[in-house]
Order: structure tokens, then C-alpha cells, then sequence
């Protein structure tokens, strides 16, 4: 089977937007060939699951509203006694079982790779982009690189990480990510954006 972006119609590589300006503000690029698993420990296995989430990617558990990568694994806080688990893959379930596997005793684990869609924002007008539909605090001194959110935007919920200096990554329902796209996009006109190939 041959996986296929939900954006692939919408995230045409090209510049588009304020014609006005010479070097696009924003840069969006869908990304693919990602694994993504939600880990939510058992009430009172935080620290088992911290620890044998050690074992798989040499990480613990971070703190709320914190990410920590290495090795090409992410893990960042999703919410309430929620994390997200990210590493290159196929989307065929490589990451899920291994997190099952390793964490059955003190997690529920769900496979989010093609529940979720992820699109990474850059350029120098980034922060500008989402601050225009996010409630999220993004003076660089509060949301810091690594600091992520469990938050929302035009009315779905998304998941919010600073990935780099001027650099974010949102992750978002693939049910609702074309109408997201559309929007996020429409809010980009004014700054100029290109997309680049995922």
C-alpha cells in the first residue's frame, strides 16, 4: 500500500501571497514519514513509563509544556497526563509496537500516524502566522525552542511545538487538515509563503 499525503492536492510547492515582498515571510512544509504514538500512563506509572520509554529512545518523560528530541526521536507533553511519541517511519505501525510492547504495563498507547497531519512552519514571519490564529503565548522568552502546546486553532484542536529559532511544527487532525490548511494559508497571504516539498 502507498501512502499518500491528505495535502497532496493542497501543498502545491511555490511561492504564493503578498507579491509585494522579496523573500516569502513564512515557509510550510507538510511532513511525511513520521510515526506518531500518544502514550498516556496508567494512574500512578508515570515514573515505569518514563523509564521504559528510557529504554526505547533514551529519553524520559518531559515536563509539561516541554519537548526533548534525540536520535530522531521526539517525545513532547500533549495535554493532561499525555505525551507524544514521534520517530521516522513508514506508517505502518513500526513505533506503535514497539511502544506497546515496551510500555504495556504502564501506558495506553495509540497509534496517531495518520490520525494527525504534521505541517512545519518557518521564516521570520512564523511567529507572526500563528499568533494570528493561536491563543498560545509566543514571546520567544515564555515559549521557548522545545516548548510545546496542546491548543487550538480555527476551532480544531492542535498540537504546537517550537522546533528552532524561528521554527514550529503544528500538528493537526488529518480529518479537518485540508480546511486548516486553507485557513492557515489565508492568514500567510499577507507575508508571503512558499511550500516546499514534504
Amino acid at each position: 500500500m502507498t501512502w499518500r499525503s491528505p495535502l497532496e492536492r493542497e501543498a502545491v510547492p511555490g511561492r504564493y501571497g503578498n507579491p509585494e515582498v522579496s523573500v516569502p515571510g513564512v515557509t510550510l512544509r507538510v511532513v511525511n514519514g513520521r510515526d506518531i504514538v500518544r502514550i498516556s500512563p496508567f494512574a500512578g506509572k508515570r515514573d515505569p513509563a518514563s523509564a521504559a520509554l528510557r529504554k526505547v529512545c533514551k529519553m524520559a518523560l518531559p515536563a509539561v509544556g516541554k519537548s526533548s528530541a534525540k536520535d530522531g526521536y521526539v517525545v513532547a507533553w500533549a495535554g493532561l497526563e499525555a505525551w507524544m511519541v514521534m520517530a521516522p517511519g513508514k506508517g505502518r505501525g513500526g513505533l506503535y509496537a514497539k511502544l506497546a510492547r515496551s510500555l504495556r504495563t504502564s501506558c495506553a498507547v495509540v497509534d496517531h500516524t495518520h490520525g494527525v497531519t504534521g505541517i512545519d512552519v518557518s521564516g521570520e514571519r512564523a511567529r507572526d502566522l500563528l499568533a494570528k490564529g493561536c491563543a498560545v503565548d509566543l514571546d520567544p522568552a515564555l515559549f521557548a525552542v522545545g516548548a510545546c502546546a496542546a491548543t487550538q486553532m480555527e476551532h480544531m484542536g492542535i498540537h504546537l511545538r517550537r522546533t528552532g529559532e524561528d521554527a514550529y511544527q503544528v500538528l493537526a487532525p488529518t480529518s479537518q487538515v485540508g480546511s486548516f490548511w486553507h485557513f492557515f494559508t489565508e492568514m500567510a497571504l499577507e507575508f508571503g509563503y512558499e511550500v516546499e516539498a514534504g
